[in-house]
């Protein structure tokens, strides 16, 4: 390896680990939102320099778990009933375009592998591990809009999917929950496989808006959400 690529090389091996302690920190509750991120006090904790910690709280801030401001610096982004609707409304009406998409253009190969992932899916939530049901959750969704073709819709539906896993992961899932997110997702296989792009939307909506309606609920309920627009 040339010498000039070590460095670079080990400054993105540091921001790796910056990235994954501090994603690990936060969603943890350690920075609880409206917490300040110092550079200078968390690249002591970690026992990184700054560089890799200001390049992780950039892509946090990209990820939507990290605000940054000229004034107040990076604070982590606090969570109203207000963000997470409008994070929800997008996503619904993204989802909904990206799978009547997939109903027309998916092919063979595409729906079959969304039906195996939905069943990955059940596999993973009968086991309670919270990782691989979100894990297992993300790749579902993901070919689904994957098959619908539009790059630029999934762009925009990845902002702000780092920010749901974690409070996900923080949180877990109900046993009511995980029924209910089995059934909406066959709904879904079922409409693709016939083709059907209105029953795919609709069943697209409603799983959206069950899993906003839970989340904002369960948040409440351990006093997790930000005061401000809730």
């Amino acid at each position: 390896m040339p010498a000039a690529a070590r460095p670079r090389a080990a400054t993105d091996t540091s921001t790796e680990q910056a990235l994954s302690l501090l994603r690990r920190d936060i969603i943890g509750g350690r920075f609880p939102p409206g917490s300040r991120l110092k550079l200078a006090e968390l690249s002591q904790r970690y026992g990184l320099s700054m560089m890799p910690v200001r390049e992780a709280l950039r892509r946090l801030e990209g990820d939507r778990l990290v605000e940054v401001s000229a004034h107040r610096g990076a604070t982590v982004r606090p969570v109203t009933v207000q963000f997470l609707r409008d994070l929800y409304d997008v996503r619904e009406a993204l989802e909904g375009l990206l799978v009547e998409a997939c109903c027309q253009r998916a092919d063979d190969a595409a729906r079959v592998r969304i039906q195996t992932l939905a069943t990955a899916w059940d596999a993973a939530a009968e086991r309670g591990d919270t990782a691989r049901t979100l894990e297992a959750n993300r790749r579902f969704h993901a070919a689904i809009n994957d098959a619908g073709g539009n790059a630029e819709a999934i762009e925009l539906l990845s902002r702000g999917w780092p920010l749901v896993q974690a409070l996900r992961q923080r949180i877990g899932f109900s046993q009511p929950r995980l029924t209910d997110i089995r059934a909406q997702h066959h709904a879904l296989v079922q409409a693709i496989l016939a083709g059907d792009s209105a029953a795919a939307r609709s069943a697209s909506n409603l799983h959206c808006r069950a899993a906003r309606d839970d989340l904002i609920g369960q948040l409440e309920r351990i006093g997790a959400l930000s005061i401000a627009g809730g």
